[in-house]
Protein backbone atom coordinates (compact mmCIF):
# COMPACT_ATOMS: atom_id res chain seq x y z
CA UNK A 1 0.00 0.00 0.00
CA UNK A 2 1.74 3.56 -1.24
CA UNK A 3 1.58 6.57 1.04
CA UNK A 4 -1.50 8.65 1.00
CA UNK A 5 -2.49 11.08 -1.26
CA UNK A 6 -2.69 15.03 -0.07
CA UNK A 7 -6.26 15.01 -0.03
CA UNK A 8 -6.78 12.11 2.07
CA UNK A 9 -4.10 13.52 4.31
CA UNK A 10 -5.69 16.28 4.85
CA UNK A 11 -9.27 14.32 5.35
CA UNK A 12 -8.01 12.57 8.31
CA UNK A 13 -6.07 14.94 9.72
CA UNK A 14 -8.70 17.66 9.70
CA UNK A 15 -10.78 14.25 11.12
CA UNK A 16 -8.25 14.06 14.37
CA UNK A 17 -8.16 17.75 14.59
CA UNK A 18 -11.89 17.95 15.80
CA UNK A 19 -14.47 16.09 17.47
CA UNK A 20 -16.19 13.60 15.59
CA UNK A 21 -20.26 15.41 16.95
CA UNK A 22 -18.31 19.55 16.06
CA UNK A 23 -18.11 18.34 12.05
CA UNK A 24 -16.88 15.39 10.41
CA UNK A 25 -18.10 14.38 6.78
CA UNK A 26 -16.75 11.38 4.16
CA UNK A 27 -17.48 9.53 0.77
CA UNK A 28 -17.00 5.80 1.66
CA UNK A 29 -16.25 2.94 -0.72
CA UNK A 30 -18.30 -0.27 0.09
CA UNK A 31 -16.22 -3.13 -1.67
CA UNK A 32 -16.89 -7.07 -1.24
CA UNK A 33 -14.73 -10.17 -2.34
CA UNK A 34 -16.48 -13.25 -3.50
CA UNK A 35 -14.90 -16.19 -1.71
CA UNK A 36 -16.44 -18.29 -4.43
CA UNK A 37 -13.18 -19.88 -5.93
CA UNK A 38 -10.59 -19.46 -2.75
CA UNK A 39 -11.18 -22.84 -0.88
CA UNK A 40 -8.64 -24.44 -3.52
CA UNK A 41 -6.33 -21.59 -4.18
CA UNK A 42 -2.39 -22.50 -3.58
CA UNK A 43 -0.72 -19.66 -1.73
CA UNK A 44 2.92 -19.09 -0.80
CA UNK A 45 1.95 -19.29 3.14
CA UNK A 46 5.39 -18.03 4.34
CA UNK A 47 5.25 -15.91 7.72
CA UNK A 48 1.25 -15.84 6.95
CA UNK A 49 -0.87 -16.98 10.08
CA UNK A 50 -3.38 -16.04 12.47
CA UNK A 51 -2.34 -14.66 15.30
CA UNK A 52 -2.49 -15.70 18.58
CA UNK A 53 -2.68 -14.94 22.45
CA UNK A 54 1.30 -14.54 22.36
CA UNK A 55 1.16 -12.16 20.02
CA UNK A 56 -0.68 -9.21 21.98
CA UNK A 57 2.87 -7.46 22.79
CA UNK A 58 3.54 -7.66 18.92
CA UNK A 59 0.44 -6.19 18.14
CA UNK A 60 0.26 -3.06 20.11
CA UNK A 61 4.14 -2.48 18.80
CA UNK A 62 2.60 -2.58 15.56
CA UNK A 63 -0.19 -0.01 16.20
CA UNK A 64 -2.98 -0.36 18.21
CA UNK A 65 -3.93 0.36 21.66
CA UNK A 66 -4.12 -2.34 24.68
CA UNK A 67 -7.60 -1.32 25.57
CA UNK A 68 -8.96 -1.49 21.68
CA UNK A 69 -6.82 -4.68 21.18
CA UNK A 70 -8.82 -5.91 24.01
CA UNK A 71 -12.12 -4.76 23.02
CA UNK A 72 -11.94 -6.59 19.50
CA UNK A 73 -10.66 -10.10 20.78
CA UNK A 74 -13.48 -9.69 23.34
CA UNK A 75 -16.05 -9.06 20.61
CA UNK A 76 -14.63 -12.17 18.61
CA UNK A 77 -12.50 -10.58 15.92
CA UNK A 78 -9.29 -11.73 14.71
CA UNK A 79 -6.08 -10.73 12.96
CA UNK A 80 -4.27 -12.17 9.96
CA UNK A 81 -1.14 -11.40 10.15
CA UNK A 82 1.91 -11.45 8.29
CA UNK A 83 5.56 -11.82 10.12
CA UNK A 84 8.69 -10.13 8.40
CA UNK A 85 12.27 -10.53 10.55
CA UNK A 86 10.60 -11.38 13.49
CA UNK A 87 7.96 -8.37 13.62
CA UNK A 88 4.48 -7.97 11.95
CA UNK A 89 4.78 -6.36 8.64
CA UNK A 90 1.03 -6.34 7.70
CA UNK A 91 -2.37 -7.41 9.10
CA UNK A 92 -5.61 -7.31 8.28
CA UNK A 93 -8.83 -7.54 10.85
CA UNK A 94 -12.24 -9.89 10.31
CA UNK A 95 -15.29 -9.95 12.09
CA UNK A 96 -18.38 -12.27 11.70
CA UNK A 97 -21.27 -10.49 13.76
CA UNK A 98 -21.35 -6.83 12.32
CA UNK A 99 -19.18 -3.99 12.30
CA UNK A 100 -19.27 -0.71 14.10
CA UNK A 101 -17.50 2.29 12.67
CA UNK A 102 -17.07 5.81 14.07
CA UNK A 103 -19.23 6.49 17.24
CA UNK A 104 -22.48 6.25 15.03
CA UNK A 105 -22.37 3.86 12.58
CA UNK A 106 -22.95 -0.17 12.16
CA UNK A 107 -22.65 -2.00 9.33
CA UNK A 108 -25.09 -5.34 9.31
CA UNK A 109 -23.87 -8.44 7.52
CA UNK A 110 -26.32 -10.98 5.52
CA UNK A 111 -25.24 -15.11 6.65
CA UNK A 112 -22.39 -16.29 5.32
CA UNK A 113 -20.32 -12.49 5.11
CA UNK A 114 -17.45 -11.29 7.13
CA UNK A 115 -16.45 -7.99 7.66
CA UNK A 116 -12.71 -7.13 7.10
CA UNK A 117 -11.00 -3.92 8.25
CA UNK A 118 -7.54 -2.07 9.85
CA UNK A 119 -5.97 -2.80 6.89
CA UNK A 120 -2.13 -1.81 7.61
CA UNK A 121 1.30 -2.33 5.98
CA UNK A 122 4.99 -1.18 7.87
CA UNK A 123 6.41 1.33 5.63
CA UNK A 124 9.39 -0.79 4.25
CA UNK A 125 7.31 -3.29 2.71
CA UNK A 126 4.56 -1.23 0.71
CA UNK A 127 4.56 -1.71 -2.26
CA UNK A 128 5.28 -5.50 -1.76
CA UNK A 129 2.10 -6.95 -2.26
CA UNK A 130 2.06 -7.41 1.36
CA UNK A 131 -1.49 -6.57 1.88
CA UNK A 132 -3.08 -8.86 -0.75
CA UNK A 133 -0.73 -11.51 0.42
CA UNK A 134 -2.32 -11.23 3.97
CA UNK A 135 -5.70 -10.73 2.40
CA UNK A 136 -5.62 -13.68 -0.14
CA UNK A 137 -4.22 -16.04 3.00
CA UNK A 138 -7.40 -15.19 5.01
CA UNK A 139 -9.54 -14.84 2.67
CA UNK A 140 -8.71 -18.55 1.69
CA UNK A 141 -9.10 -19.63 5.13
CA UNK A 142 -12.60 -18.08 5.72
CA UNK A 143 -13.58 -20.22 2.50
CA UNK A 144 -13.04 -23.15 4.13
CA UNK A 145 -14.73 -22.42 7.11
CA UNK A 146 -17.83 -21.43 4.62
CA UNK A 147 -18.03 -18.05 4.62
CA UNK A 148 -19.03 -16.49 0.59
CA UNK A 149 -18.12 -12.86 1.19
CA UNK A 150 -15.67 -10.34 2.53
CA UNK A 151 -17.22 -6.60 2.85
CA UNK A 152 -15.41 -3.83 4.12
CA UNK A 153 -16.00 0.18 3.28
CA UNK A 154 -13.01 2.49 2.35
CA UNK A 155 -12.97 6.10 1.89
CA UNK A 156 -13.10 6.99 -0.98
CA UNK A 157 -10.11 9.39 -1.08
CA UNK A 158 -7.79 6.36 0.00
CA UNK A 159 -6.50 5.59 -3.38
CA UNK A 160 -3.53 3.41 -2.03
CA UNK A 161 -6.45 1.37 -0.19
CA UNK A 162 -8.74 1.27 -3.11
CA UNK A 163 -6.14 0.07 -5.30
CA UNK A 164 -4.88 -2.99 -2.89
CA UNK A 165 -8.23 -4.38 -2.92
CA UNK A 166 -8.62 -4.03 -6.45
CA UNK A 167 -5.57 -6.68 -6.65
CA UNK A 168 -6.98 -9.10 -4.60
CA UNK A 169 -10.20 -9.42 -6.96
CA UNK A 170 -12.23 -6.99 -4.55
CA UNK A 171 -15.34 -5.23 -6.59
CA UNK A 172 -16.90 -1.87 -5.40
CA UNK A 173 -20.88 -2.37 -5.01
CA UNK A 174 -21.47 1.52 -3.70
CA UNK A 175 -20.81 4.03 -1.89
CA UNK A 176 -22.33 6.87 0.54
CA UNK A 177 -21.66 10.18 1.50
CA UNK A 178 -22.17 11.60 5.04
CA UNK A 179 -21.72 14.89 6.82
CA UNK A 180 -21.92 15.32 11.24
CA UNK A 181 -22.69 18.55 12.13
CA UNK A 182 -22.89 19.34 15.62
CA UNK A 183 -24.07 16.45 16.22
CA UNK A 184 -26.66 16.04 13.26
CA UNK A 185 -25.87 12.98 11.08
CA UNK A 186 -26.70 13.69 7.54
CA UNK A 187 -26.56 10.49 5.07
CA UNK A 188 -27.24 10.02 1.37
CA UNK A 189 -27.31 6.54 -0.14
CA UNK A 190 -28.97 5.08 -3.16
CA UNK A 191 -30.44 8.81 -3.42
CA UNK A 192 -31.99 8.47 0.04
CA UNK A 193 -31.18 11.22 2.33
CA UNK A 194 -31.37 10.01 6.28
CA UNK A 195 -31.18 12.34 9.31
CA UNK A 196 -30.29 11.55 12.83
CA UNK A 197 -29.23 11.87 15.91
CA UNK A 198 -26.97 8.89 16.29
CA UNK A 199 -24.56 7.84 18.97
CA UNK A 200 -22.77 4.89 20.36
CA UNK A 201 -26.17 4.00 21.92
CA UNK A 202 -28.34 4.44 19.06
CA UNK A 203 -26.58 3.75 15.76
CA UNK A 204 -27.55 3.72 12.57
CA UNK A 205 -27.49 0.42 10.85
CA UNK A 206 -26.84 -0.26 7.02
CA UNK A 207 -27.28 -3.85 6.12
CA UNK A 208 -24.69 -4.86 3.33
CA UNK A 209 -27.16 -6.00 0.95
CA UNK A 210 -28.13 -2.61 0.51
CA UNK A 211 -24.98 -2.08 -1.49
CA UNK A 212 -25.69 -5.17 -3.60
CA UNK A 213 -26.23 -4.41 -7.03
CA UNK A 214 -25.21 -1.20 -6.87
CA UNK A 215 -22.11 0.36 -8.54
CA UNK A 216 -20.14 2.48 -7.39
CA UNK A 217 -19.91 6.00 -10.06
Amino acid sequence: MAAIGPLYAAQTGLARALPQWLFHANVEVVHALELTDWADRQLEEGGLRWAEEADFDRLVAFGIEPAELRARLARGARVAILEQDGRIGAWNWFEAEGHDDYDWLRFTLSPGEIWGFNGRVAPDLRGRAAFARVRGFAARDLAREGNCRIVSNIDALNRSSLRARAKTGSVALGRFFWVRLLGVTLVVLNGRLRIGRWGPQRRLALATEIFRGETAG
